[in-house]
């Protein structure tokens, strides 16, 4: 039985082949481990060392919409939520069908409006419905994007999309998902009313 022999400019070709494969999946490997150090120190609010692990993120892939939302939530928690908008509106841009990432572009709009003026709170209101209305229409199952939706129906003006009938259903869509968040929901409805 005759046995086929490679020759070595097959075997170079295989071997080269092999190194390529195994250095990336090292790098996936690496990137992946890098990530989750990174979310630990954004649990851990560790706000500046979690920012560099997604800054260089972003200088490897300026279009990567995680690291512009891990962005957004620490400028969020430093309470510059000027930045914390422009990274989630640049995340939602890159991935439009994101729940948590309109939710949290509202969520931002909400504290900008905190701090705005008369006039532009208005309009920012109305941006922070819109996100939050859009967070529950692409994750329907989230309990956070109905919570954050119901309060701003709960506690909104009229003229702003404030609706004690569309908070109570939103009161009774996290009921049914949560129990002890729906208890939650429906003491606030009454506190507003």
């Amino acid at each position: 039985m005759a046995v086929a022999r490679v020759s070595r400019p097959g075997r170079r070709l295989g071997l080269f082949l092999s190194c390529a494969v195994g250095c990336l999946l090292t790098a996936v490997a690496s990137a992946e481990q890098r990530l989750e150090d990174g979310l630990a120190l954004l649990e851990q609010q560790r706000w500046a060392e979690a920012q560099q692990v997604f800054s260089e993120r972003l200088r490897r892939s300026p279009t990567d919409a995680q690291a512009h939302f891990y962005l957004g939530q620490i400028a969020f928690g430093q309470h510059d939520y000027d930045t914390a908008v422009a990274r989630f509106e640049t995340a939602v841009a890159l991935r439009k069908h994101d729940a948590s990432f309109h939710m949290w572009l509202g969520r931002a709009y909400g504290r900008q409006a905190e701090h705005a003026a008369v006039w532009r709170q208005i309009w920012l209101a109305r941006k922070v419905r819109r996100q939050f209305e859009t967070a529950v229409a692409l994750d329907p199952d989230s309990v956070a994007a109905r919570w954050d939706l119901m309060e701003y129906y709960a506690k909104a003006p009229g003229f702003l999309g404030g609706s004690r009938d569309k908070a109570k259903i939103q009161a009774r869509e996290i009921a049914r998902r949560d129990a002890a968040e729906g208890q939650a929901a429906w003491r606030l409805i009454a506190e507003t009313e």
